[in-house]
Formats: C-alpha cells, sequence, structure tokens
C-alpha cells in the first residue's frame, strides 16, 4: 500500500512551479524557465501606467515661470521684474499650465518602461487548493515542482493583490487583481540583461535561471498525468543523484471526498 504524504512535510516557505513535459528537460539542465510578460496571462501588465496628472501645482507654474523670465534678454529684463512678468502672464495661466501638462504627459511617455525587457514566472504557495491547480495551464496533468526559495539568488516575492492598478509600472509587476487573492502566488521578475542563458520555445524567447539542486524540495504529480510522462518523470527522477532522495509524491481522490492527497511513489 502507498504511503501517503503528511502535509506537515510540504514546509511553509515553500513555493511551487507547475510544468508540464518540459520540466525534465528544464531539470536535467538544472534551470527554472522565465517567461515573458503575457497579454493573454496578464493584459494589465502591458498596458501604459496611468496618468495622474490632474493640475498644474502653484509650485510648479511658478518654478516654469521663473525658467522663462530666465530665457528673456537683458534689454527686456531691465524693463520689468519677475512680479511684473507674472502680472503681464496672468491673462494666459490657463493656455500656459496647458502648455505645462503637456509638456510633463510628453516627459511622462518618454519614460514609460519597455515591457519587452522583462522576463517573469509565477508561483503557487499551497499545494493542497484545487483552485490552484486548476489555475495553471496544464491543470491537474500539471507536476509541480517545490523550491525553497531562501535557497535562490533572484528574489521571489509575494504578488500584492488590490482593486486599483499602481501608477508606479514596477509595483504593477508585483500585483494582480483583488480577485485573484486566493492563489496567493509569488513571482518572480528579472530584466533580460540578468540572465546570460535564453531558450526558444514556441517561437518565443524565454530565459533560464540557475537553480541549485538543494533549492528542489519535491516533485508533486497532479492525478491527470499521463501515465507515459508519470513513468518518465519517476525514471529520471530516481535516476538523477541530485534529486532522487527529495519528496516524489502524486495527487490522489479518496473515494466520496472533494480533498485530495498526496501518495509517495
Amino acid at each position: 500500500m502507498a504511503e501517503a504524504l503528511q502535509p506537515k512535510v510540504l514546509l511553509p516557505q515553500w513555493i511551487y512551479l507547475a510544468l508540464g513535459a518540459e520540466a525534465i528537460p528544464l531539470l536535467k539542465r538544472g534551470f527554472l524557465p522565465l517567461q515573458p510578460l503575457s497579454v493573454d496571462y496578464a493584459p494589465w501588465l502591458l498596458q501604459p501606467a496611468p496618468q495622474v496628472r490632474t493640475q498644474v501645482s502653484e509650485k510648479e507654474y511658478l518654478a516654469h515661470m521663473e525658467r522663462e523670465f530666465g530665457k528673456l534678454p537683458d534689454s527686456l529684463k531691465g524693463l520689468l521684474n519677475f512680479d511684473q512678468f507674472l502680472q503681464q502672464a496672468q491673462s494666459k495661466r490657463r493656455e500656459i499650465e496647458a502648455a505645462i501638462r503637456k509638456t510633463s504627459d510628453l516627459q511622462q511617455q518618454a519614460k514609460q518602461p519597455d515591457p519587452s525587457v522583462w522576463l517573469q514566472q509565477s508561483f503557487y504557495s499551497q499545494p493542497y487548493q484545487s483552485l490552484s491547480w486548476q489555475h495553471n495551464h496544464n491543470g491537474y496533468g500539471a507536476i509541480w515542482l517545490a523550491i525553497d526559495r531562501t535557497q535562490l539568488e533572484a528574489q521571489i516575492l509575494p504578488v500584492s493583490y488590490r482593486d486599483d492598478q499602481p501608477a508606479r509600472y514596477s509595483e504593477r509587476l508585483m500585483s494582480a487583481p483583488m480577485d485573484q487573492a486566493p492563489l496567493q502566488q509569488y513571482r518572480l521578475l528579472l530584466q533580460k540583461d540578468q540572465l546570460d542563458k535564453f531558450i526558444d520555445l514556441d517561437g518565443r524567447q524565454q530565459g533560464l535561471l540557475r537553480l541549485p539542486p538543494k533549492a528542489l524540495k519535491a516533485a508533486l504529480l497532479g492525478a491527470q498525468v499521463s501515465t507515459a510522462l508519470k513513468s518518465e518523470f519517476c525514471d529520471f527522477w530516481r535516476m538523477d543523484f541530485r534529486y532522487q532522495r527529495s519528496i516524489l509524491a502524486q495527487m490522489v481522490w479518496p473515494t466520496g471526498e472533494y480533498r485530495f492527497g498526496f501518495e509517495r511513489l
């Protein structure tokens, strides 16, 4: 009879990467995949940052007028002081503020980040949650790799769930809509120039991040992993000295229950 895997064996600091058959070649090479930001997965990551400007402050207006006053030729500066310059411009203040807003908007657009420079990977944190298994691309046919995030060089942080999009793009990369909060995901974000290894999969470039063997703690096979993939993966896991002592288990559904468990393989 197969031995049940006790939930307490899966430690709180572990996070889980859901993969399919690609798990085998990735583990052979010792890498984690990082994907380009996807409009299908998270369209808000590809949107420009929202404009938060509503009006020009008095400080901004005065700073602009001081710069304009400084551009006057000396011959005109001798005819009026700064206060008089402001008084003469007052009738055109609305047009001046509109020009200030336009210049500021153009500067913000120039600063808009380029989504194509980023690579990301998302992780789950609750191996006993059916919603998380259903959410990943391979469903119950996935292989979840349990990773101790404290053993990785790259920083993996919890996703922030909220109703509004942060104005700062760096914060938006680490956030998601509030209705996804039950997933309690983690996210890894790196720019392409922070990696030195890449691979082309399905016409898209993916980054490869080194996965130290000590960081990989377990492999959990979904209940619907095909017989062929299960056989191939188990043979690989048991033959590879880097992983063979780590936990290998598969999801099982007790008859008549919604809550599943895992049995060691």
